[in-house]
């Protein structure tokens, strides 16, 4: 499996998962499961960067952020999933992170 796959997979789990939160518990242990944070109204948004870092973690893929970061927007519209771009606050062209709307 290459990477934009493995991503893809992930992505797929965290979606279906995200959308099964019913309790406060429910998404504590989302959050401990995934060692990220799971945020918005529907808790179904994640950046980019924590998801490299969960990826990482868990020893699913190694990838650095700067690889996700130029992967991320191709793999969510394969996804058909929201992304929003965030820029460093002192330089706004510079690209820091996306936020990605699993559902």
């Amino acid at each position: 499996m290459n990477k934009n796959e493995i991503i893809m997979n992930q992505l797929i789990n965290l979606r279906l998962e995200s959308k099964s939160i019913n309790s406060e518990n429910d998404l504590r242990n989302l959050i401990d499961k995934y060692d990220m944070i799971f945020a918005g109204e529907n808790s179904n948004k994640i950046s980019s960067l924590e998801l490299a870092h969960s990826l990482k973690l868990r020893n699913v893929l190694d990838i650095d952020h700067e690889e996700m970061l130029l992967l991320t927007p191709d793999i969510c519209k394969e996804l058909n999933m929201k992304y929003e771009p965030l820029y460093l606050l002192k330089d706004r062209s510079t690209l820091a992170d996306y936020s990605i709307y699993l559902f």
